[in-house]
């Protein structure tokens, strides 16, 4: 099929009325590697009335990596949803533009909002030019706010005990994307934060039991293994997914039978590709 013809039908589909295929269309876009795309996701980030959909578009500008990108980005950093402003933060980190650190800590003048999304954002990216600026800003009166600051400046290379503490209080905050930023900070200081990660498997919120899921399988743990087992069977299919892909990764052959049991029971369900995927790693690692 010619490129373009197949390009103009997914750029099509950013108008179906199926939110489900305008997300799929978004997720697609940032992969075509076109430059000329990041315009129609832009237009999803602004006017699409659908979250799940936003975050499609955040998702796919991040995979272009173009600095065109940093823009919207910076707008959809400031969104109330939490999961979106995750989304628009990794997907700023994606793009490896010299002004990208620049602009985010100009965004730390912003209001609360945009300071919470750009806190973010720079934790991820890891640039240590940020910490300085981190460190200058006044502590914020908001709680949510200051627990971001310390998080973000923990995550770029604050190991004080005062930090590693503000990571530990900020697993138990209101906001489901301030526990979630804490349990990936938690799990980027390294291995002695082992059981805060693990304890995050049981948040009340999915996504934080998903990224909690995720950073497991950076650890190579054994004591992740029954953790993560009992996961597989989380009522959330992210989670589900999450927990199959961090068995997978940390490679205990002792996976293979919670893998299989969870496989056979899950006839029909949207994480059974992930769990496929791991038994198979898993597998092919035990016959070598």
């Amino acid at each position: 099929m010619n490129e373009d013809i197949s390009l103009d039908s997914v750029i099509f589909d950013l108008r179906d009325p199926d939110p489900a295929v305008r997300s799929q269309a978004a997720i697609v876009l940032g992969l075509s590697n076109n430059p000329m795309v990041v315009e129609y996701l832009m237009q999803v980030l602004a006017f699409d009335d659908e979250l799940q959909v936003k975050r499609s578009a955040a998702i796919g500008l991040g995979n272009l990596g173009l600095p065109s990108g940093i823009q919207p980005l910076l707008l959809a950093i400031q969104s109330k949803d939490a999961e979106l402003r995750t989304f628009a933060a990794e997907a700023l980190a994606k793009i490896k533009a010299p002004e990208t650190v620049e602009i985010l800590m100009m965004a730390l003048q912003g209001g609360p909002t945009m300071q919470l999304g750009a806190m973010e954002a720079l934790a991820m990216i890891g640039d240590p030019r940020a910490l300085g600026a981190l460190e200058a800003m006044v502590p914020a009166s908001d709680p949510k706010l200051e627990a971001m600051r310390q998080a973000a400046m923990a995550t770029l290379g604050t190991a004080d005990q005062q930090a590693h503490q503000a990571l530990v209080t900020q697993l138990s905050a209101p906001d489901a994307g301030l526990r979630a930023r804490a349990v990936d900070s938690l799990a980027a200081r390294g291995p002695a934060e082992f059981s805060h990660v693990v304890r995050a498997l049981e948040d009340a919120d999915p996504y934080v039991r998903a990224r909690a899921a995720h950073a497991l399988g950076g650890f190579a743990d054994s004591g992740a293994l029954e953790p993560l087992a009992q996961r597989l069977r989380d009522p959330d299919a992210l989670v589900r997914s999450a927990a199959a892909e961090a068995l997978g990764t940390i490679g205990d052959p002792r996976a293979i039978t919670w893998l299989t049991e969870t496989i056979d029971a899950l006839e029909d369900d949207s994480s059974r590709r992930e769990m496929l995927d791991a038994l198979g790693k898993l597998t092919k690692q035990a016959v070598r």
